[in-house]
């Protein structure tokens, strides 16, 4: 099984959208389960529509790191909770996604200070930062700088989400792939096909 976590201290980076359309890119050839630790339950508010999709719920007093699916995706609050450190440890990658905003990249400092605390203890995790939601006057070598010196070592992902009405209406479609959004389901693609080479490697 593997475990990928979702988190970012700041809300609004997306973290339940890319966590449900991961799980829809995975379901039609892997085992595919959400742990939804977020308090306002978005994503698992949403289980009686997607119940039928082939993507399963984990509730959080039953999660084990030995269950019977491919993958598990954590979806965490838009904060940093007691509980987080300890599923960190027990995942194999944590994606952390950000704007590109100046306030959004000065605030992930504290969720990789956590990452790299859980890296200490379990040498495996690996981590990288996902660019979500990004338009294309807003991604300024200015702002690259600034998160590359927040990222303290942990790699920018290739892969990059730009800011789609397709995303947004995603979850109701069952995933972008159910959409006509042909460069939203290529991005969602191409970050399904980096994290496998992450996972892999």
């Amino acid at each position: 099984m593997k475990t990928i976590t979702i988190t970012h201290q700041k809300g609004g980076v997306g973290k339940t959208t890319i966590a449900l359309n991961l799980a829809f890119a995975f379901k039609d050839n892997l085992k595919v389960a959400i742990l939804d630790l977020d308090p306002q339950r978005s994503a698992q508010n949403m289980s009686k529509m997607i119940q039928d999709k082939g993507i399963e719920f984990i509730p959080k007093e039953d999660f084990k790191d030995d269950m019977d699916y491919d993958v598990v995706i954590i979806d965490t609050p838009p904060y940093l909770s007691n509980l987080l450190p300890i599923y960190l440890k027990m995942s194999d990658l944590v994606i952390i996604p950000t704007k590109v905003g100046l306030l959004d990249i000065m605030a992930i400092g504290g969720t990789i200070s956590l990452v790299k605390e859980a890296q200490s203890h379990n040498p495996k995790l690996k981590a990288g930062i996902l660019l979500n939601m990004v338009m294309r006057t807003n991604f300024t070598e200015e702002i690259k700088d600034i998160l590359k010196e927040q990222s303290n070592g942990i790699e920018i992902m290739s892969s990059v989400l730009m800011q789609r009405v397709s995303y947004a209406k995603s979850p109701l479609f069952g995933g972008v792939f159910s959409t006509d959004d042909e460069k939203a389901k290529n991005e969602i693609s191409e970050l399904v096909a980096e994290l496998m080479e992450i996972l892999e490697n």
